[in-house]
């Protein structure tokens, strides 16, 4: 039985509460609402899954059809319009929805004008070459230049551009000698592990699980401030027991399917 038109369904969708993601009748509910309530509900669920998936790549995407479908007629290409130089929240949402086409990805990275950092590169670039998106590779060549980390992404995926153009990337060297620099790893290590653990090394005993000691860390700050400090100790050689191997392999087998963990991990002996 479908909804009559409602002033109180209508003002609910322009509220948090629009957002009905976790309802676990949703997807009965949507060939229930009329057509503009359903579409304003759509909009909000839709919004705030596209924003949890570009902070946390393991986010759920439920079996959801209709949902779905709106998010990729409509919901990503505002979201991308908005996070435009923000490339760090667009690769997680590229990753996910295979159903984007190759000129979406191409026209993004094209007029993209943000910075860039060798995990997010190397993530582009891989899922680049995985795609075999060889029009997307050209524009990577295009943008690299030896003093930007665009050809981090190249290095990932060059074997897609053609033979000659292969050859003249050997020959000017343009990334024969690519590099992760340590301060860039560490760097990159120390953003995630803010992002997945926002209250600091004690949040879910991340740091003792690893061998970690509490005498180790800071007793006050912010969770940044306490990671910064920890890392920085545990780099210098000042942490007994824990190492950076047992912190990664705690931190990757609570966070399996994060593509940025494991991107830094690989990166682990390249620096």
């Amino acid at each position: 039985m479908a909804f009559n038109q409602s002033p109180m369904l209508d003002m609910i969708g322009d509220t948090e509460f629009g957002n009905i993601l976790n309802y676990k009748e949703r997807e009965s509910l949507w060939n229930k609402l009329p057509s503009a309530e359903k579409t304003k509900y759509l909009a909000k669920t839709a919004s705030l899954l596209l924003e949890s998936l570009s902070k946390d790549s393991t986010v759920e995407v439920p079996a959801d059809i209709i949902l779905s479908d709106y998010i990729v007629r409509h919901a990503i290409s505002d979201f991308l319009y908005y996070n435009r130089n923000n490339i760090k929240s667009a690769i997680p949402i590229f990753n996910r929805f295979s159903q984007l086409s190759e000129n979406s990805l191409r026209d993004y990275v094209s007029n993209y004008s943000g910075n860039i950092d060798v995990i997010d590169a190397t993530q582009l670039g891989k899922l680049v070459y995985s795609r075999r998106y060889s029009n997307v590779a050209s524009v990577i060549h295009y943008k690299s230049n030896s003093l930007n980390n665009w050809k981090v992404a190249l290095n990932e995926c060059y074997l897609l551009l053609g033979l000659f153009t292969q050859l003249s990337i050997a020959w000017t060297g343009l990334i024969k000698d690519v590099k992760i620099t340590e301060d860039q790893w560490w760097n990159a290590l120390t953003e995630i592990t803010c992002k997945l653990y926002g209250g600091g090394p004690k949040e879910n005993k991340i740091w003792t699980e690893a061998d970690g000691e509490e005498y180790d860390l800071l007793t006050a700050g912010t969770g940044k401030e306490l990671w910064i400090a920890a890392l920085k100790k545990l780099r210098n050689g000042g942490c007994q027991g824990i190492t950076i191997d047992k912190l990664l392999k705690k931190m990757m087998k609570e966070h399996k399917r994060n593509e940025e963990l494991k991107t830094i991990n690989d990166l682990k002996n390249k620096i």
